[in-house]
């Protein structure tokens, strides 16, 4: 808890909190960003991709943490997949260190 004012990831599920701060630290490695990643994983340049391509690009490319909860809550529609809308708010989150750690 920070008295910030506002709940954070962090402070209400830890555990989702550090698989998604490894994935926005995994995506900007390996592709520059999370929207460089969907388009590196989806085919034709498309800007959507499946659930489970998305899930298999990114294991092919060696993201080696639990995945299902957190494309479920990347799944912002429940529409099964993954939109640049969806990832829009990575490229701009700053997770906190203690995450990575």
């Amino acid at each position: 808890k920070d008295d910030s004012g506002f709940v954070s990831v962090d402070e209400l599920d830890p555990k989702s909190a550090i698989t998604l701060a490894r994935f926005k630290e995994f995506v900007d490695k390996q592709f520059g960003s999370a929207r460089g990643a969907l388009r590196a994983l989806a085919q034709n340049g498309i800007s959507k991709i499946s659930l489970q391509a998305f899930e298999e690009g990114l294991a092919k490319h060696g993201f080696n943490y639990p995945m299902k909860q957190l494309l479920h809550g990347l799944d912002k529609d429940a529409s099964k997949h993954v939109e640049e809308s969806d990832l829009h708010f990575l490229d701009k989150w700053k997770p906190m260190e203690i995450l990575l750690a």
